[in-house]
């Protein structure tokens, strides 16, 4: 939500203290947590965010959480068999070669001018729908996506990825518009499953004046 770095410090620090000092439970900071939490970020607001503007670019590429949160969702395509690549592999390297941009940057190709306007590729090309992890995406280049996918035990493609969601790119025949708004369908649902946070029993009053 681009808040300030330090957002929420005083009330995490007061109930620290009182933690500490045994004048609250561990589940009454528990619960603060969740409801300052929630008035920095309400669902409402978290999903609202997520939202494709018509019109508008939508820049997930320049998040600085981005690669977490593409880790997370490899981890929840890994599920019990795990993660092969460890996050310390993203974690030290700079996005321009972990972030992988399947419709690319700068599409010269026929076959993505063939499928691309010009303001689509303004609106989709940071997108979420549009962005994967990847160990190292010099070998994609500008290439078009059906090379991109390339064959299962052939070359450096989508196909024989170590990464499941690289692998999952090459279940898709084509990659268009309707492609990326698909897959961002799909990426925004989980997301939000995923930092939902339970507001039903969260009452605001107070948090305002703790954190002025």
């Amino acid at each position: 939500m681009e808040r300030r770095a330090d957002a929420g410090q005083a009330t995490l620090f007061r109930l620290g203290h009182d933690l500490y000092h045994g004048t609250v439970t561990f589940e009454t900071v528990l619960y603060e947590i969740r409801r300052l939490t929630l008035y920095h970020c309400s669902n409402r607001d978290f999903s609202a965010n997520c939202a494709l503007e018509e019109g508008m670019e939508s820049d997930w590429y320049n998040w600085s959480a981005l690669k977490y949160v593409l880790y997370e969702y490899e981890e929840n395509l890994a599920r019990k068999t795990g993660v092969k690549v460890p996050w310390d592999v993203f974690a030290k390297a700079d996005r321009t070669q972990t972030i992988e941009h399947i419709l690319p940057q700068t599409p010269s190709t026929g076959y993505w001018k063939s499928r691309f306007k010009r303001q689509q590729l303004r609106q989709l090309t940071h997108d979420i729908g549009n962005l994967c992890l990847t160990e190292n995406n010099s070998a994609y280049g500008n290439k078009p996506f059906p090379e991109k996918k390339g064959v299962p035990g052939v070359g450096r493609c989508y196909a024989n990825s170590n990464l499941y969601q690289e692998r999952e790119l090459a279940r898709y025949d084509d990659w268009t518009m309707e492609t990326i708004l698909r897959r961002r369908e799909k990426l925004i649902a989980w997301y939000l499953r995923r930092w939902h946070l339970d507001d039903s029993d969260i009452s605001q009053e107070g948090v305002e004046a703790d954190e002025e």
